[in-house]
């Protein structure tokens, strides 16, 4: 072919700018800072507890029981400010706190107990 036979094409293709040239935003700034996870201990220490499923043959009953007795075991192994904090955060009962809400899975009773039985840690121990 030569170059006459190409300008047969010439005014079939439409000639222009071509597609607009996509907008440059600016550079993204420096990611904000992860927020920072604090471990909450007392949740992690709680939650084994009450999790455990009944042992063979356990009744449910027996079973509550038994974390029951665990949860004040372990509550009168903390020091007095770790007794003092779970204490708080039982008495006030803010519905946010999983904590509080990881207990709330225990009959009002019991909770009131393990209450009970943090208020009186400190003077247990004082004897």
């Amino acid at each position: 072919m030569n170059e006459s036979s190409y300008r047969i094409f010439f005014d079939t293709v439409p000639h222009g700018d071509g597609p607009p040239r996509p907008e440059v935003s600016p550079a993204p700034g420096p990611e904000p800072s992860t927020p920072s996870v604090t471990r909450d201990s007392l949740l992690e220490a709680v939650s084994p507890i009450l999790e455990t499923e009944p042992e063979v043959g356990e009744s449910v009953q027996r079973s509550f029981d038994r974390k029951e007795r665990e949860l004040r075991a372990f509550f009168d192994q903390l020091d007095h400010d770790g007794r003092a904090a779970a204490y708080l955060r039982l008495a006030n009962g803010q519905s946010n706190d999983p904590f509080v809400a990881k207990l709330a899975r225990l009959s009002a009773e019991r909770r009131q107990r393990i209450i009970a039985s943090l208020g009186e840690a400190p003077r247990r121990r004082m004897k």
